[in-house]
């Protein structure tokens, strides 16, 4: 939620409620953790390099992202705080970033597996 009061995924829904003069009501944040993936400024360098795509940079990295990404201390604390997350922020490297939730948090659902790329 921004500081205007308005939604940040479902804003256009937000509006149509509000065009109906139904009070709009978002949800807790644990419910809708967005950007929960935290980007420090060296990962937003490589996003941003795959999110262009020129010839002059090269081509995405996975395997860099995960070892700059995967190994902070912190970086997965957003699995405590939050019942759903929202990879909003990491465009170019969502897969890798939720497979690697994935198997952080896949003990606590028995018989659930995750698929590798």
């Amino acid at each position: 939620m921004t500081s205007a009061n308005v939604g940040t995924e479902q804003t256009p829904l937000n509006f149509m409620v509000k065009r109906e003069n139904e009070p709009v009501h978002f949800l807790p944040r644990p419910f809708n953790f967005v950007n929960c993936f935290p980007l420090h400024e060296d990962l937003v360098k490589l996003e941003q390099n795959a999110l262009t795509g020129t010839e002059q940079s090269p081509r995405p990295d996975p395997a860099l992202f995960a070892v700059k990404a995967f190994g902070r201390p912190s970086t997965f604390d957003f699995v405590e705080l939050a019942y759903i997350w929202h990879f909003t922020n990491v465009v170019t490297f969502r897969s890798p970033v939720m497979g690697e939730t994935w198997r952080r948090v896949q003990s606590h659902y028995p018989g659930a597996v995750v698929q590798n790329d």
